[in-house]
């Protein structure tokens, strides 16, 4: 009797530290954040350069201390004159919560600039998951006073 159990566990060791080292992975993995940003109104007299690289997604950790605190950034792509831009975040820490935003960085001088745009509830991923999330601007001006 006791070398049946002696034989089934060192039989199913292997098998129980291979278990927990695919559980430990998965909880440790990677996401990614990605979708199309909507721009619904553009408006003002400078915005002549501004193109879809000028908007910036952010991810931003809202789990950790403060000091260990993760952020992703990236570039949109795409043809902003589509009024449709593309953006994709990589690498982003599964199972921990975060939110997502958008910004603009204006090109050209503004001496009246606005940006409006949502941004992403928190939330959380799952290990290799891709989460899509649509952004929707508002609102792009940015004027010059003659």
């Amino acid at each position: 009797m006791k070398r049946q159990i002696l034989l089934s566990t060192i039989l199913l060791l292997p098998l129980m530290i291979f278990a927990f080292g695919q559980s430990a992975a998965a909880q440790s993995g990677l996401g990614t954040v990605k979708g199309t940003i909507f721009i619904k109104n553009v408006s003002g007299n400078n915005l002549g350069n501004f193109t879809c690289a000028n908007l910036t997604v952010t991810v931003s950790d809202l789990e950790s201390p403060p000091e260990k605190r993760w952020k992703k950034t990236t570039t949109a792509t795409g043809d902003f004159s589509t009024r449709k831009c593309a953006y994709k975040v990589l690498r982003v820490p599964a199972n921990k919560s975060f939110t997502a935003s958008v910004s603009a960085n204006f090109p050209n001088g503004c001496d009246h600039k606005s940006f409006q745009a949502d941004a992403l509830f928190p939330t959380k991923i799952k290990s290799y998951q891709t989460l899509t999330f649509n952004f929707t601007v508002t609102k792009i001006s940015c004027t010059v006073l003659k």
